[in-house]
C-alpha cells in the first residue's frame, strides 16, 4: 500500500515531464507588438534675400523735351552678414524724349562690409536739349536758341573709413561735351519758332568766343571727406551728410 503514492507521484511527474518536452523552448510572445513611430523630415527655412532687384518705370514732361518715358531699375541690399553694415543700392535707368533727348546712366552707393570703404559716384551719357540764351545774368528772352550736345560724365570717389561714419579719400571726375549742334532760328517761351539766328552761332552772342563752341572736355581729381550718418542712403529718415571735396583741374590729368 505504501508503494502506490510512490508510484502515483511518479507517474504524475513523468506525465509533467513529457508535457514539458513538448514545449518548444523559447517560443515568442505574440501578445506584444513593436510600434515604429516615422518622424518628419524638418525643412530648413530659406535665408531672407539679402539682395533686393526693383524695377521702376519713368515717365515724365518738360517744355525743351515733350514726354520723356523709359525704364530704371534699382538694385539694394547689404553686403556682409552684420548689421552694422548699412544697405548699398545701385541704380540703372535709360530713358528717351520725343525731342530724341536720351540719357544711360549708372550710379552707385556702396559699403562694404563692417563699413571699411566706401564707392560712390556715376557713369552718365545724355543726349541733351536745352535753351541757350547767352552768357551771364543779363540776357534777353528774345534770345532763346535751342543747342543740343553730349555730355559724358564719369564721376567716383573710393574712400576709407577713419572713424565710425566718417570717411576719407580720393574724387576723379570727367565731364565731356560734344557733338555740339545749335538748331536754325530762334523761339519764344512756348516753343515756337521765331525770326532771328540762333544766338549760339557766330554773330549771336557777342561774349562768346569760337574755342567755347567746340567741343571739350574737364577733367579733375582731388581729397574728399564725407560725414555719413543716413540710416539709409536711399532716402534717409534720419541722420546727416556732409561733403567736402577739392578738385584739381589740369592738362596733367587730361
Amino acid at each position: 500500500m505504501r508503494i502506490f503514492p510512490l508510484l502515483l507521484a511518479g507517474l504524475v511527474g513523468g506525465s509533467l515531464a513529457s508535457q514539458g518536452q513538448g514545449l518548444p523552448a523559447g517560443q515568442p510572445d505574440t501578445t506584444r507588438t513593436t510600434a515604429t513611430t516615422t518622424i518628419p523630415a524638418v525643412k530648413t527655412p530659406k535665408p531672407p534675400k539679402r539682395i533686393t532687384i526693383l524695377p521702376i518705370p519713368v515717365l515724365f514732361y518738360q517744355q525743351e523735351t515733350g514726354v520723356g518715358y523709359g525704364l530704371g531699375g534699382l538694385l539694394s541690399g547689404r553686403l556682409g552678414t552684420d548689421t552694422i553694415t548699412r544697405s548699398s543700392n545701385a541704380r540703372v535707368q535709360y530713358w528717351t524724349t520725343q525731342e530724341s533727348q536720351n540719357l544711360l546712366q549708372f550710379v552707385h552707393t556702396i559699403y562694404s562690409p563692417g563699413e571699411k570703404f566706401y564707392l560712390n559716384g556715376e557713369i552718365s551719357s545724355y543726349k541733351n536739349r536745352l535753351y541757350y540764351f547767352g552768357i551771364g545774368n543779363d540776357v534777353s528772352d528774345n534770345n532763346r536758341s535751342f543747342l543740343d550736345f553730349n555730355l559724358f560724365i564719369i564721376n567716383q570717389r573710393f574712400q576709407k573709413s577713419i572713424a565710425k561714419n566718417q570717411f576719407l579719400g580720393l574724387q576723379y571726375r570727367l565731364s565731356r561735351v560734344y557733338n555740339i549742334s545749335p538748331q536754325n532760328g530762334r523761339v519764344n517761351k512756348d516753343g515756337d519758332e521765331i525770326a532771328g539766328t540762333n544766338y549760339f552761332l557766330p554773330g549771336g552772342d557777342p561774349r562768346l568766343d569760337a574755342r567755347q563752341r567746340q567741343n571739350f572736355s574737364v577733367s579733375g581729381i582731388g581729397p574728399v571727406y564725407t560725414l555719413d550718418s543716413r540710416d539709409v542712403a536711399l532716402g534717409a529718415t534720419r541722420g546727416s551728410l556732409l561733403d567736402l571735396q577739392v578738385m584739381f583741374n589740369g592738362k596733367f590729368i587730361g
